[in-house]
This record gives structure tokens, C-alpha cells and sequence, in this order.
């Protein structure tokens, strides 16, 4: 008997340890867990597919290649990890050494306590120098850009080892100055290394300053990034920007959250801050769709559909032809992956095409795919009008290449986060606006900015230009709502589109928005992008709420439902005969991901009650497009379908979602949109050009 219960005496000690070190770990935690938590979500911002082509970027501007070259943005980025590091390493030491009546721990921390917060702080420079050694530069990258990255990554963990070192040595460097007499002794230390502050003792002088000015530089981050919304986030970089301000919300969810409250008997705050910003959310609105700078004075007259595409068949009829080609275009959502291609592989295939434009007479898009049209049509508004180009500066491709990431993260975290927290709106803090407002400096060169002014001023004097037609998704609702000039639900006749909302009809203020702001509101992109509101004039002139836009993609994902109910209704109202050509952009071969066989349910993931939810939502969006896409063959016959899709495992269908390209994922979308482009031509010639159908025959 004594052979089985000495062994068991031996481990009493461990087995009555072990409760106790459990709750000093679990107490730990809930002390630390704003740090922890700006770790995690740093960790998660870089190592998803945007924040890799966010990483991608800096790299290839670091990347010695004549007057790009420019080692700024990872300079920005080590001094952001350095401040998010200290940060973290900062509020963690006085987390775990002050005691606190409501999570009290053990009176002397152990080396644990004392490393924790090392490692963590240490741990924002080693992500990135781990997400940089592990990164595989793809193809069409700059040569060279290979090795900056993995010579920036040796930098990032050097940086990393200069941290935790300086966090080692620091009691060791205080117990020097104080041997010289220049530090007094501080509290909170022994012998060098970390002591605990009794629950009367007051925080020392110089923690107290270094809080207040953290505080300080971090309401004067804010102040800039109001002030200069766009320019500062690009130099900056998305990065760098996201890690300043983890930092400045780590500090403010750290002291005023936590340790106030935790070393006056108080619990944590940070839940209820959480539910503060979400009670007061009814009344601090500040996504109100604003007009546009301009055109909102002109004249608002809906265009009669049938009335408006006879017209359009009679001008194309005047050679005698008939039936009569016409092209319509649908494109698919995706970020700004979605507007890049949908951009580039029109372009290619209009250099390539007489014809095309000439026939063509509506555009349907989501998301991304809309920001896409809305670029093209703008970058072609000129030489279709008869407008003075004057300069034609950049192209449709270089401006939808821009970074619209960094200013859309920047206010995000800043001006829009500060607004959770204040009772009233403020809408210049809208973080909307940094993306449209990106737009319309990328587009600024087009004569008359049209992507400043409304959709009328866009077509103000031309009806040459095709129609745009942008889809949003009501959120009260979960309608369709297509933003065009079309008069899609005319009084006293048959809808044009079915189970469509009417954002545009006159009584709401969608229609006095800029080209931008439309084009967001097909483009909102879950979380960067709010929801947008939409009031309602009343007979006494006061606007009240109406109702909420976001992505397009909730809905349809395609663009290809609209297109084909425009189809549908033409068809019974035209005059003429005619062939309606569809032209399918489509940036994701892979859209649907429909099981190969029986569907093995993914019970193992976490949180599955949670994850089926988000899950059936975003795979929905898909399985909406794959539906519409099988649909066509009812109304249009096959060889009329032209699908402009990115090529299974190409590189150009690896392209990241987001609101930023690197030089080469664009490069590798650009030769993949000329080889799409080529291969769709000589049959679209031969359909719309007759001197090529003779030839074929």
C-alpha cells in the first residue's frame, strides 16, 4: 500500500499548487487581456491575404528600381511595431506588478510575470520579421524584391532582439543610474526586477507622465489623420498606420479601462465600454450620405427605358441591319481586385474592339466590379462626349492602383472609432469618406471630375455614354437596390427590374450623391466600409432616416440577375429586333466552392453556431452568382455569353480582396486581361462588325 501512496504524497505539493497557479493565470489574463487582444488582432492584419499585399508592397518599393525606390514605408512600419511594442511591454508590466482587489495576485511576481510582458512586447516586431521570411514574392515581382524581403525580415527580428534585450536590461540600467544618483528609487522594483505596488501605494511620477504624454501623442495622431485623411496613411503605410493605432488603443483600453478600475475594487470596463458604444449607436449616425460638391442643382429627370433603347436601336439600325447587336456587361464583386480587372480587361478588350462601344448600352456591377465600371466609363467619358481631354494623366489601371487601404484603416481606427464613443454625429469622422474621396483623387485628372458630381452630371450632353447601373443591397429589407438614371420602376407600367427598391427615386438623397459615393455604396466592404444611410424628404422639407445600402454582394455577387431582367424587359419593348451580347467579368474562377461529392459538415471548427452563420452568409453570396450564372442559358443562347474570367491557377486569380494591389499582382492581372481579351475579340468582331462576319463566312 505505502508504494502507491508515497508516490501520491510526493505530488501533494504539486496537485495543491496547481488550483492556485491556474487562478493567478486565469487573473493574469483577464488583467492583460487588452494587450493580448491588440497582439492577436495585429498577428491576424498581417498574415491575411490583404495584409501579405499590404507587406508585398512596402517590399517592392524597397526594391532598388530607379525613382520608385523607397524604403519609407517599412522605416514607418519598424518605428509603428517599436511604439505598439513598448505599448504592449509597458501596460503589461504595470498589469501584472500592481495589485488589485478585484483580480489580486501573488505579492511576488515570479519570473513569469517578469517575461511575459518581454515576450509579448518583443512579439510585434517578430510577427513581421516571421511574416516577411516566410513570404513567397510572386511572380512578376521586381527583381531583387525576394531578397529585400527577407533582408527586411533579418532587420524586423533584429529589432525584435534589440526589445527584449532593452526589457531585460532595463532594471539592471535603473539600479546603475541610481547607483550614480541620477534616478530615484521607483517603486515597483527589487533589486532590479519586478516587484509588486500595494494596493495604497500610488503609481510613481514618471509612469504617470509617460502615460499622460502617451496620451497626448496619441490624440495628436488623430488630429492628423482628420486633418490629412489621405496623404499621411500613404506615406505611413496600412501597417504601420494599424500599428500605431493598436497602440493608442492599448494604452486607453490598458489604464483607463483596466487598471483604474481593477485597483479601486471596481471590475473591468472594457465589456462595457463595448456595450456603451453599442447602446448609443442609434444616436451618433455619422454614415449619412452627403451631397455631391457639385451637379446636385442640375435638373433630376429618370430616363424611360424603352423609350431611350429604341432610341439607341435606331441609331445603330441606320446601316439597315438587323437584328441589331447589343452588348451588355455584367461584373462580379471582389474588392479591388474586382475594380482593377474589371478596368484592365475592358480596356484590353476595346483596343481590340471597334465596335464595342458603339453597341454597347448598360453596365451592371458589384462591389468592386462597380468601382471598375464606374472608372472605365469616367476614364472613356471624354473621347465619347466630345469633351477637351486636355492632359489625359494617368491611366484607368494606374488609378485604381493606387493605396485606398491606409486611409480606409487609418480612419477606421481613429476618427470613426472615437465616434463610438460620442453621443452626437460628427460626419467629416465617417471613415466612408476616405474611400470615396481616394476615388476622386485618383480620378481627378478626367475632365470635370466626374466621380466629384451626380450621376446626372456624369451624363449631362452625352448619350453616347452606356448606362450605369450599381447594386447595393438594403439592409432593412435585403432588396436589390440598383443606382442608375434608368427609370427601373416607372409609374402606371411594368417594373424593369423584379423585387428591385427604387434608392434613386426622388424623394431620397441617393441621387444627389457624387459617382463615388454610389459606387460605395455597391462597394461597402464588410467591416472597413460602414453602412450607408439614406434619408427621406418629406413634404415639409425635413429628412429623416429611410433606410441603410451596403455591398452589393449580400444580394448577387455577379451583376448578372440585373443584366438579365434589363434583357428581359427590352426584349418585350423594343421596337426592332435585335441580339443581346453579355459580356461576363468575372475576377474568381473558383466563386462557388460547391462540394466535389457529399459535403462533410464543419462541425470541427470553433465556435460553429457562430461560424455557420457568418459562413452560410458569405458562401450564399456565391452560390446567388452561380445561380444567375447557370440562368443565362434560359434567356440568352450560349454563343452570345462572353466570359472575360481570370484563368484557374493563375496568378492573377490569387490576387488578394481589399483596397490594395501590389505592382506585381497588377502586372500579372494586366497580361492575364490581354490574353483574355485576345482570345474573346475575334468573335465579338465577327459578331458586331459586319465586314468581319462577311470575312468569316
Amino acid at each position: 500500500m505505502d508504494k502507491f501512496v508515497r508516490p501520491i504524497a510526493k505530488l501533494k505539493p504539486l496537485i495543491d499548487w496547481l488550483p492556485s497557479a491556474l487562478a493567478d493565470l486565469l487573473r493574469g489574463v483577464v488583467r492583460c487581456a487588452v494587450p493580448l487582444v491588440m497582439l492577436i488582432v495585429f498577428g491576424m492584419l498581417l498574415f491575411v491575404d490583404q495584409g501579405r499585399d499590404a507587406m508585398l508592397v512596402l517590399v517592392e518599393r524597397a526594391t532598388p528600381r530607379g525613382a520608385e525606390h523607397s524604403v519609407a514605408g517599412l522605416v514607418f512600419l519598424g518605428f509603428g511595431s517599436a511604439v505598439l511594442s513598448l505599448s504592449l511591454w509597458y501596460s503589461m508590466r504595470w498589469l501584472l506588478t500592481a495589485q488589485m482587489p478585484s483580480l489580486p495576485l501573488d505579492d511576488s511576481p515570479g519570473p513569469l510575470r517578469g517575461w511575459l510582458p518581454r515576450i509579448v512586447g518583443a512579439a510585434v516586431p517578430g510577427l513581421i520579421a516571421l511574416d516577411l521570411y516566410l513570404f513567397v514574392v510572386p511572380a512578376g515581382a521586381p527583381d531583387g524584391a525576394q531578397q529585400t524581403a527577407t533582408s527586411a525580415a533579418i532587420w524586423f527580428a533584429g529589432l525584435a532582439m534589440a526589445l527584449l534585450l532593452f526589457y531585460w536590461s532595463r532594471g539592471g540600467l535603473i539600479l546603475l543610474l541610481q547607483g550614480w544618483g541620477w534616478l530615484a528609487e521607483t517603486r515597483g522594483r527589487e533589486h532590479g526586477k519586478p516587484g509588486a505596488i500595494g494596493v495604497d501605494e500610488p503609481l510613481p511620477a514618471a509612469t504617470v507622465r509617460i502615460a499622460g504624454w502617451s496620451a497626448t501623442l496619441s490624440v495628436l495622431a488623430a488630429l492628423l489623420i482628420i486633418l490629412f485623411p489621405l496623404s499621411l496613411p500613404r506615406v505611413v503605410g496600412a501597417a504601420g498606420v494599424a500599428a500605431l493605432a493598436l497602440a493608442s488603443m492599448n494604452l486607453f483600453g490598458s489604464f483607463l479601462l483596466t487598471y483604474l478600475p481593477l485597483r479601486n475594487g471596481l471590475p473591468h470596463l472594457a465589456p462595457w465600454a463595448i456595450l456603451f458604444a453599442g447602446l448609443i449607436g442609434g444616436l451618433n449616425d455619422n454614415h449619412l450620405v452627403q451631397p455631391a460638391d457639385r451637379g446636385d442643382k442640375l435638373p433630376y429627370q429618370r430616363i424611360d427605358v424603352a423609350a431611350d433603347f429604341n432610341a439607341f436601336l435606331d441609331r445603330l439600325g441606320e446601316d439597315g441591319r438587323s437584328p441589331i447587336p447589343v452588348v451588355f456587361v455584367a461584373s462580379e464583386g471582389g474588392g479591388i481586385r474586382a475594380a482593377y480587372w474589371t478596368a484592365v480587361v475592358l480596356e484590353a478588350l476595346r483596343e481590340r474592339v471597334p465596335e464595342l462601344e458603339r453597341h454597347l448600352y448598360a453596365l451592371s456591377g458589384v462591389s468592386g466590379g462597380s468601382v471598375g465600371l464606374a472608372g472605365w466609363l469616367v476614364s472613356r467619358r471624354a473621347e465619347l462626349c466630345g469633351i477637351a481631354e486636355g492632359d489625359a494623366g494617368p491611366s484607368v489601371a494606374r488609378s485604381l492602383g493606387m493605396d485606398f487601404v491606409a486611409p480606409a484603416i487609418a480612419t477606421l481606427l481613429y476618427p470613426d472609432m472615437i465616434q463610438r464613443y460620442l453621443p452626437w454625429p460628427i460626419q467629416s469622422f465617417d471613415r466612408s469618406r476616405a474611400l470615396e474621396e481616394g476615388w476622386q483623387r485618383a480620378f481627378a485628372h478626367a475632365p470635370d471630375r466626374p466621380f466629384e458630381g451626380t450621376l446626372s452630371a456624369l451624363y449631362e450632353g452625352c448619350e453616347r455614354l452606356p448606362h450605369l447601373m450599381l447594386n447595393s443591397t438594403v439592409v432593412e429589407t435585403g432588396q436589390r437596390a440598383v443606382l442608375t438614371l434608368l427609370a427601373t420602376n416607372p409609374h402606371g407600367a411594368d417594373p424593369v427590374l423584379i423585387d428591385h427598391f427604387d434608392a434613386m427615386d426622388e424623394k431620397y438623397t441617393a441621387w444627389k450623391q457624387s459617382l463615388a459615393g454610389l459606387a460605395h455604396h455597391s462597394a461597402r466592404f464588410p467591416v472597413v466600409s460602414p453602412a450607408g444611410t439614406v434619408e427621406e424628404t418629406g413634404k415639409d422639407g425635413k429628412r429623416t432616416s429611410a433606410f441603410r445600402l451596403v455591398d452589393g454582394g449580400y444580394f448577387d455577387n455577379s451583376g448578372i440577375q440585373t443584366a438579365l431582367e434589363l434583357i428581359g424587359y427590352l426584349q418585350q419593348e423594343a421596337q426592332r429586333g435585335f441580339t443581346p451580347l453579355l459580356i461576363l467579368v468575372r475576377n474568381d474562377p473558383d466563386r462557388t466552392r460547391r462540394c466535389k461529392g457529399p459535403c462533410t459538415p464543419g462541425t470541427g471548427v470553433l465556435f460553429p453556431e457562430v461560424a455557420s452563420v457568418i459562413g452560410g452568409l458569405y458562401n450564399a453570396r456565391g452560390a446567388h452568382a452561380e445561380s444567375s450564372l447557370q440562368s443565362i442559358d434560359r434567356v440568352l443562347e450560349p454563343p452570345k455569353v462572353f466570359d472575360l474570367v481570370v484563368g484557374e491557377q493563375t496568378p492573377a486569380a490569387r490576387a488578394p480582396l481589399g483596397w490594395s494591389l501590389s505592382d506585381s499582382v497588377r502586372k500579372t492581372l494586366d497580361q492575364e486581361a490581354d490574353v483574355v481579351a485576345a482570345n474573346c475579340a475575334k468573335r465579338l468582331n465577327t459578331m458586331l462588325d459586319p465586314a468581319e462576319e462577311e470575312t468569316s463566312r
